[in-house]
């Protein structure tokens, strides 16, 4: 899909609305923190998982498997509920590539100087799936498998050092360029340095290198899932919960922006009824990834008196009917809301470590509205639909976004 979003450009809140197919204001968890209610013991941690996509595949007859990074706050003997095989990354070892601590079943798995955390998800990965696809099991499966890479300080993968040298972070116009136009974390960043330009186009690469070896992790799981002989039979999504800046608007790196950088992701999806090679225009969310998932496994949603998921199923969007049809339908949504919050006033400003740049302070808190035309959302740009003739020509014709942040000011960004 070439328009996917987040709707919360940062880690925790984003996955676990990809979980949920909620909204951050619903779920709660708005930070990487207990408390932005992202830990064990907030509401999400609790309560609030009991209506998650785990549970709903689970009640559905799915065997149920995680692997990586779930949330940002774990220990080392909770298991999220819904969750058959729970193998995720322990809350104080993000950011490290070797040495880390995973709970692996409700217990504590401590890593060695030798162990590269991407191939021993992969590894656990893998041995599940040989479990779940032999013949004695008959049970479908739902696997989610979660990197960590490319998260800084993105460590390369082994036998990646050499590759990917010279590039350099793609100059997008917005790069070591500010304005007055922009809120007051962007007016406040000073022009790159020459040191900061460096380091930021070493991070790039850096981050391409550990993405090596999740290439790797994916063919595994494809060579797997060939041989067991279910490959015709499994849907397999890829996504990030959010995406990354490197140099735009003179941020030498981070998230949590309002802007395309941040909020824009990719989206890939294989399966039967996916098209090869064809390009879905339409807006896609990460709400949408659990309502997707179980409207491809033949799941119903849960009740909306239990709980009312935010996303829209897309696999009218991507997948072909019983005729062959597929696109973005006439009633498709044009616009959706994005969110981000850091703290209170008592926060102050957060610095990154090239040149003492600003990548967060209490007024990047804020909510926008990003539009897409509706007549841009098709596969071949074309007429505009009865919906989309009743709308504002703005909203028709142009790409519209709108964003107003809780600061001292009252800042608000306006801009197609």
């Amino acid at each position: 899909m070439s328009n996917f979003f987040t709707t919360t450009p940062i880690c925790c809140p984003s996955r676990v609305s990809i979980l949920s197919g909620r909204y951050a204001h619903n779920t709660g968890a708005i930070a990487n923190s207990k408390a932005g209610w992202c830990g064990k013991g907030t509401y999400w941690q609790g309560p609030g998982q009991n209506h998650s996509l785990p549970v709903f595949m689970k009640a559905g007859g799915y065997k149920t498997g995680i692997f990586g990074k779930e949330l940002n706050v774990n220990t080392d003997n909770y298991i999220s509920p819904g969750w058959d095989r729970f193998f995720v990354l322990g809350g104080t070892s993000e950011g490290h590539y070797y040495r880390n601590w995973f709970n692996d079943q409700g217990h504590r798995l401590q890593l060695n100087d030798s162990d590269y955390m991407t191939s021993v998800i992969e590894q656990r990965a893998l041995s599940w799936l040989k479990d779940v696809t032999n013949d004695e099991n008959s049970e479908p499966f739902f696997a989610y498998i979660a990197p960590h890479a490319p998260h800084v300080i993105a460590t390369p993968a082994p036998g990646s050092y050499n590759m990917f040298e010279g590039l350099e972070a793609p100059r997008f116009p917005s790069w070591n360029y500010s304005t007055e136009g922009k809120h007051w974390l962007i007016q406040a960043q000073p022009p790159l340095t020459d040191y900061a330009v460096t380091v930021s186009d070493e991070l790039y690469r850096n981050r391409l290198k550990t993405l090596v070896g999740v290439d790797r992790l994916m063919q595994s799981v494809v060579k797997l899932l060939t041989e067991r002989g279910v490959i015709d039979d499994t849907y397999f999504m890829f996504t990030s919960d959010h995406g990354f800046h490197l140099g735009e608007f003179r941020m030498p790196y981070f998230k949590a922006q309002p802007y395309d950088t941040d909020l824009r992701v990719p989206f890939y999806i294989r399966g039967p009824g996916v098209k090869a090679g064809r390009v879905s225009n339409a807006i896609g969310l990460n709400i949408d990834i659990a309502s997707t998932i179980l409207d491809l496994a033949d799941i119903p949603p849960p009740p909306a008196h239990v709980v009312k998921l935010d996303g829209r199923s897309l696999k009218e969007v991507l997948v072909a009917n019983s005729t062959g049809h597929v696109g973005t339908p006439a009633d498709w949504r044009y616009l959706f809301l994005f969110e981000f919050w850091f703290g209170t006033h008592d926060y102050l400003p957060t610095f990154g470590p090239y040149d003492h740049h600003i990548i967060a302070a209490w007024n990047n808190t804020y909510k926008g509205i990003r539009t897409i035309p509706l007549n841009q959302q098709q596969d071949s740009f074309g007429e505009q639909s009865g919906q989309a003739a009743r709308l504002p020509p703005a909203i028709q014709y142009h790409q519209l976004k709108y964003v107003e942040f809780e600061d001292n000011v009252n800042f608000k960004e306006f801009y197609n």
